[in-house]
């Protein structure tokens, strides 16, 4: 009974938090195995015993949403398998098989091995977490648009802290006070203009 209790508390945290587990058996290393709950985060097609090749139906799906982010997960998985103080810890892009929508993913996952290190199993949570990484990216995207306004301005600005001290001179007020941008941070305000 603790076992039941136990497993639905966790199917319900799973859920809650849009995630889903897998698990990879070293004795057949290409392939992981998941449940439904991951096959329909990542619009993966239905296969027998939810067991996917690790290549062809994950690391694709990665290549074709972001190359150079699935390139650095596949490397930390090798990573984490080689060496046992590393667990595997990152996120990646995946483009979604049934309808080309790209998701975001945090992955978790712990090997299990053997007396001489040697890895037997790797169990993991995938979490989906798409909404929070494009709100993280328009963030960076509207950041970028306020520096090149701060940057562009024919007007002297600067990013004064409370204290009167310089954070940020932008390009017109480096060269109208011949202050060098750098040298300018930690300044009292009007320091800058002597």
């Amino acid at each position: 009974e603790e076992l039941n209790k136990t497993n639905t508390l966790a199917n319900q945290a799973l859920e809650l938090t849009n995630s889903a587990y897998w698990s990879i058996d070293f004795s057949d290393p290409d392939y992981f195995r998941t449940n439904d709950k991951l096959v329909k985060l990542l619009g993966l097609p239905p296969k027998e015993n939810n067991k996917y090749h690790l290549k062809d139906d994950w690391y694709q799906g990665m290549v074709d949403a972001d190359k150079q982010i699935a390139e650095e997960a596949y490397n930390k998985l090798q990573e984490s398998v080689e060496n046992p103080a590393i667990r595997y810890d990152t996120f990646f892009a995946f483009k979604r098989l049934d309808n080309g929508k790209i998701e975001w993913a945090k992955v978790l996952g712990d090997i299990v091995r053997d007396k001489d290190g040697t890895p037997l199993v790797m169990n993991g949570v995938l979490q989906i977490i798409t909404v929070e990484k494009n709100q993280e990216i328009e963030i960076a995207k509207s950041r970028q648009q306020l520096q090149d306004v701060f940057d562009s301005a024919p007007n002297i600005m600067l990013l004064v802290e409370k204290s009167g001290r310089v954070q940020k001179i932008n390009r017109t007020g480096a060269e109208m006070t011949g202050v060098n941008a750098n040298d300018a941070i930690g300044m009292l305000g009007g320091e800058v203009f002597h």
